[in-house]
């Protein structure tokens, strides 16, 4: 089997080589993984089961059912201040896909994605797959591991296309506060960088508070915000 030249720089996410090793042993601890350690609701389970036997077994709207659409309006909405549109929703299969087809949409041959270090490690193959280059942006646990404006203007070059942002945090667990995100909203508007925000662990900060990048002023044009139920409602493997 003859495979596609642009697969032949991606390597196996070493995340993943932890997890298979660690399968073996039931008495690992898994920090390698967002996987909550509890099931899903019954009422969820519940819920899931009677829609089914309703009949939700067939074919959906491609974009996702409108009233789903619009409930997660009503939370970004209710919980952020965020005002959206069911139009502005696009309902995936998990946040893997989520990246994968916003860089497909992005991205042209070469150009750049501007990624946070320590960043989950997926991100990479994603732009591999578009044939996009990762620009690795280093940061420290002195600087709260939080990218500084002056760092990402420094890396910006013609192709500069995305910038890719998690907070919170997977794998550091750090928030980012609002005058550190204004200053990087800032660089995102100068260069005209569109800004993908991972958020799935939005709903997991006890310490600070989450600000949705959509919410800054200028960014909801100019940001894609992937959030999701897999972390809060422990659904990793709804799919």
């Amino acid at each position: 089997m003859k495979f596609a030249e642009r697969y032949s720089a991606m390597n196996p996410s070493p995340m993943l080589k932890i997890f298979l090793a660690a399968g073996a042993d039931p008495d690992v601890a898994h920090l390698e993984i967002g996987e909550p350690d509890f099931t899903t609701e019954f009422d969820i389970i519940d819920e899931a089961t009677r829609a089914a036997k309703d009949g939700y077994t067939h074919y959906g709207p491609i974009q996702g059912f409108p009233d789903v659409r619009q409930a997660v309006c009503d939370y970004w909405d209710r919980r952020y201040g965020l005002k959206s549109t069911p139009d502005e929703v696009q309902m995936m299969a998990g946040g893997m896909q989520s990246v994968h087809l916003a860089l497909q949409a992005l991205l042209d041959p070469g150009d750049e994605v501007i990624t946070a270090e320590p960043c989950f490690s997926p991100y990479f193959e994603q732009i591999y797959q578009q044939q996009g280059k990762a620009v690795h942006l280093a940061s420290t646990e002195e600087d709260g591991f939080v990218p500084t404006a002056e760092a990402i203007e420094k890396v910006i070059t013609p192709r500069s296309k995305v910038l890719m942002i998690c907070s919170p945090s997977n794998p550091t667990g750090r928030v980012m506060t609002r005058g550190q995100m204004e200053a990087i909203a800032s660089v995102a508007e100068k260069y005209d960088l569109t800004v993908l925000s991972d958020e799935i662990y939005d709903s997991l900060v006890y310490k600070g508070e989450h600000i949705p990048f959509a919410t800054l002023p200028g960014m909801k044009e100019r940001t894609l915000t992937m959030g999701g139920l897999s972390k809060s409602h422990c659904m990793t493997g709804w799919r």
